[in-house]
């Protein structure tokens, strides 16, 4: 199933919800205005866990929780560690967010907006540039 949606990496929200990035951020308002914002579980921790202000984390929990979720099923654990194994074994260490993110992708079909060169490692991933 070919899909439009983009997962937006925790390295890219986080310049979003500074304000560090106006590439970014601009590329992030068109894909909002173009329902095509993907979020999944670890770049929702990751993000919140970076958040001092409780507030200010339940406002971005907020923001993301209307936008069009990924689910982790079953499969997605065991081909995310063969994406680690292989990057491993060519000397490139995924964190386990990471290979999550990027096996989901591989698996609905959708792109990755991120600045983590690592990504490009990936065979068949798609990424999204702003």
């Amino acid at each position: 199933m070919a899909s439009n949606l983009v997962i937006v990496n925790t390295c890219v929200w986080a310049s979003y919800f500074s304000r560090k990035s106006a590439t970014t951020n601009q590329a992030v308002n068109l894909l909002f205005e173009e329902d095509r914002v993907a979020v999944i579980g670890p770049v929702v921790t990751e993000l919140l866990m970076g958040i001092r202000d409780e507030g200010a984390a339940d406002w971005i929990a907020s923001r993301l929780s209307v936008m069009n979720p990924l689910e982790i099923e079953w499969d997605d654990w065991r081909e995310a560690a063969n994406i680690h194994r292989e990057l491993a074994a060519r000397g490139h260490v995924l964190p386990i967010g990471d290979s999550l993110i990027a096996r989901v992708a591989l698996r609905e079909s959708c792109a990755v907006f991120t600045v983590d060169p690592h990504f490009r490692l990936i065979p068949g991933l798609k990424l999204f540039t702003a």
